[in-house]
């Protein structure tokens, strides 16, 4: 059996997570339980997302708005927060830190890739073909559609592929915004993660004020594959 400590965390602390893109708040259910020695835990699954309707607002803005909302509603007034995101879980989180409309105490990413353009975005984008996926990894077509039930995981991967192609346009998070990120940031990265560059994170951590850097060894991008026990140790550090 795994033994959690607390590593510093203020006891009755507020805690936020961020569920990824395609993914829902269930990919998160396992924090739950360990982070609940440390404070109040919360989730929700983002639009369109967990079998929710998916809805023609699902660029990186509305889903930003989607995180503001929750947090004005369920978080109490002068109540110390940290939100983890989780890769687009992450970006939705800085980029809402970056416009300081919501007072958060930090911000901790894994896996969030920060560097978008229109190529990088084609190329994400080429891998959300309905398709191809459901010939050729058959097991992840049956997860998606098990996970979005009953909303169609195929039309979630258009939306998907618009909110990639508008990140790779507009660039939402860059120098300038970083510079206006004034909450404690913590960014991770997986040594083994084959989406999100060394490099990405690093130059984000540097333009971000109260930043620092942790890669997590042995570590891919997906959640299901990141030791919990390094994730809970990292969220309380």
């Amino acid at each position: 059996m795994i033994t959690f400590r607390p590593w510093g965390i203020k006891m009755g602390k507020h805690f936020i997570l961020l569920h990824g893109a395609l993914g829902s708040k269930n990919q998160l259910a396992g924090l739950e339980n360990p982070l609940s020695d440390y404070g109040k835990i919360h989730s929700f699954n983002f639009t369109g997302h967990g079998g929710g309707s998916i809805s023609s607002k699902m660029l990186m803005p509305h889903l930003t708005d989607q995180l503001s909302t929750f947090i004005k509603e369920v978080i109490p007034a002068g109540a110390s927060l940290t939100v983890f995101g989780y890769s687009m879980g992450g970006y939705a989180a800085l980029l809402l830190a970056s416009q300081q409309i919501c007072r958060m105490d930090q911000v901790i990413t894994l896996g969030t890739k920060l560097k978008w353009n229109a190529e990088i975005a084609a190329r994400e984008t080429a891998m959300l073909d309905p398709r191809i996926i459901s010939e050729k990894i058959p097991a992840f077509a049956a997860e998606l559609e098990r996970r979005h039930h009953p909303a169609d995981w195929k039309q979630l991967l258009g939306k998907t592929a618009d909110m990639m192609t508008d990140l790779g346009t507009q660039q939402y998070l860059r120098k300038e915004t970083f510079e206006r990120i004034q909450v404690l940031c913590k960014l991770m990265i997986g040594d083994k993660d084959k989406m999100v560059t060394l490099d990405e994170t690093r130059d984000a951590v540097s333009q971000i004020k109260n930043a620092s850097l942790s890669v997590l060894p042995s570590t891919p991008h997906p959640i299901e594959k990141v030791s919990l026990e390094r994730l809970v140790f990292e969220l309380n550090n």
